[in-house]
């Protein structure tokens, strides 16, 4: 039995939120932000939640590791920099576009912005899916001792969170 977390339940969580890109770029028309702008901010509720929380776990959990890894710490430093470069991103669009007075208001910036969020956070699902979480599956096996994998924190119920002002992070 494994004694160590997968990356299943990261690569769960990109196909989450990317099945809720897809789900919110299916607004992207003028017609269908004028006539369902309350969907369009119960997806961006979503999605926002999904994704905080999701980065949350990779910063307590993936990247600790990768980056004291000996192997692979500069890896993991240069992926924990894109993940804050994108959450803070992520953040600035969630804060700017939060109800629909605004969305509807200017449709047009809500469009372009919505489609380069979209694409630069399906680029960065691609290369943790490609990449990182293939580094951190083989990290146990490589370079940490059995007392670590014995003493590993992510064990069902073993990642707790509280609120925080844009999210949850894991504790």
């Amino acid at each position: 039995m494994r004694k160590y977390p997968s990356t299943d339940r990261f690569r769960r969580d990109h196909r989450e939120i990317n099945r809720l890109l897809d789900e919110l770029c299916q607004y992207l028309y003028t017609k269908a932000l004028v006539e369902s702008h309350l969907g369009i901010r119960i997806v961006l509720a979503r999605l926002s939640s999904r994704f905080l929380i999701h980065v949350c776990a990779e910063n307590e959990i993936l990247y600790p590791m990768i980056v004291n890894s000996n192997i692979f710490g500069m890896v993991g430093k240069e992926f924990r920099s894109d993940s804050d470069r994108v959450h803070d991103m992520a953040v600035e669009y969630f804060q700017r576009w939060r109800n629909s007075t605004i969305i509807r208001g200017h449709s047009d910036a809500f469009i372009c912005d919505t489609r380069n969020f979209a694409n630069i956070l399906r680029s960065q699902i691609e290369k943790e899916n490609k990449i990182l979480y293939s580094i951190f599956d083989s990290l146990p096996s490589i370079c940490c001792t059995t007392q670590q994998k014995e003493d590993w924190p992510l064990t069902p119920g073993g990642v707790t969170f509280q609120s925080t002002a844009f999210g949850r992070r894991a504790e």
